[in-house]
């Protein structure tokens, strides 16, 4: 079975603000970013230092903030996951940044609209890459 995937951004761009408290939502956030300690996100459960070798997930319902050092490069995708993907324990989670991930997620974000069918077959292939990096304690069942 295949898990059904909805993402609601996909974006590349030029990070140059970023310090918000973060309502909780049901949605996953996939981010990198290009330099080394330029941003932090901060959860019940520490902080994490966003950086070119790792991508931080944060799972649904979580409550996060989120703080820039200094202007980076920087993609984030907002997605959800039907079970048995959707059911995580809430939190936050880093996994390697393969280059080859990196490239898929940078070309998925760099496609228009007119090419959603290959944006989300990209997108598939870098969360998957991603959620096999996790461990078995992220999963929960479903209620």
């Amino acid at each position: 079975m295949l898990f059904e995937f909805q993402y609601f951004v996909c974006k590349h761009h030029r990070l140059r603000s970023w310090g918000v408290l973060v309502p909780k939502r049901p949605f996953w956030r996939l981010w990198w970013n290009g330099r080394e300690a330029a941003a932090t996100v901060s959860a019940a459960d520490g902080d994490v230092v966003l950086g070119p070798d790792r991508f931080v997930l944060v799972a649904p319902h979580t409550d996060f903030n989120v703080s820039l050092l200094e202007p980076t490069e920087h993609m984030d995708v907002h997605f959800e996951l039907s079970e048995p993907l959707g059911a995580a324990v809430s939190g936050l989670y880093t996994v390697s940044a393969a280059p080859e991930l990196v490239e898929k997620l940078k070309e998925a974000c760099a496609l228009s609209k007119d090419d959603r069918r290959r944006q989300i077959l990209l997108l598939t292939q870098v969360i998957s890459g991603v959620f096999l990096q996790l461990s078995d304690d992220v999963w929960r069942e479903p209620i």
